[in-house]
């Protein structure tokens, strides 16, 4: 199907899924929920996908939910609806997906984004990226499974401090911390993660 909101390509047993709102960072907008829920759907359904890449375009990976988008449609009484019906369903997409997953992240990836990078089975990030926990500044607890994986992947303290404070967390620091497997040169990002998508597309059962 036609996407608007971002890309899908299916080459070499790579399916690369990159969302394009270059604009807003690839912030997640309503619109960008649908078509990311569809995508996963169609990567699934595709038998010549062995390792799912994704990415943004520009420079931001993801700068999480789009809070000036227009959510037509909502229930006013019902304030959980679009975190329960248009923001879970593709991050248990993604999760549940059979095929390895690698988060190639290029920039920001911030909130909802930075949960969308860490559903994947591994991440690389250029060295300029960086990650951030937001909700504090906006008065929220973290979403979209953080508040799970931080304190499993760097620990108490470090997760506490990442969401309380809500401070940047450089991509270097976050590979020494083990929250994502790789930070790499800026230029060197997308041969990291073809090569690593490479292994993937090419093993047998």
């Amino acid at each position: 199907m036609p996407y608007e909101t971002l890309s899908l390509a299916v080459a070499d047993g790579v399916a690369t899924l990159t969302l394009n709102r270059a604009d807003a960072l690839n912030a997640l907008s309503m619109q960008a929920l649908v078509e990311l829920r569809a995508a996963l759907k169609e990567i699934a359904g595709t038998p010549t996908a062995r390792c799912l890449v994704l990415t943004g375009a520009g420079r931001g990976f993801c700068s999480g939910v789009d809070l000036t988008a227009e959510r037509p449609g909502l229930n006013p009484h019902d304030p959980d609806e679009f975190l329960r019906d248009y923001f879970v369903p593709p991050y248990q997409l993604l999760a549940s997906l059979s095929i390895p997953t690698i988060a190639a992240v290029n920039g920001v990836a911030a909130g909802a984004g930075m949960s969308l990078a860490l559903t994947c089975d591994i991440v690389i990030a250029a060295e300029s990226a960086y990650f951030l926990q937001p909700f504090v500044n906006i008065g929220l607890v973290p979403d979209l499974g953080s508040s799970w994986f931080l304190p499993h992947m760097v620990g108490k303290a470090r997760a506490a401090g990442l969401m309380l404070l809500g401070e940047r967390l450089p991509a270097r620091t976050a590979a020494e911390w083990g929250l994502i497997w790789r930070s790499v040169a800026g230029d060197s990002l997308a041969s990291e993660v073809a090569a690593a998508a490479g292994r993937f597309a090419e093993a047998r059962a």
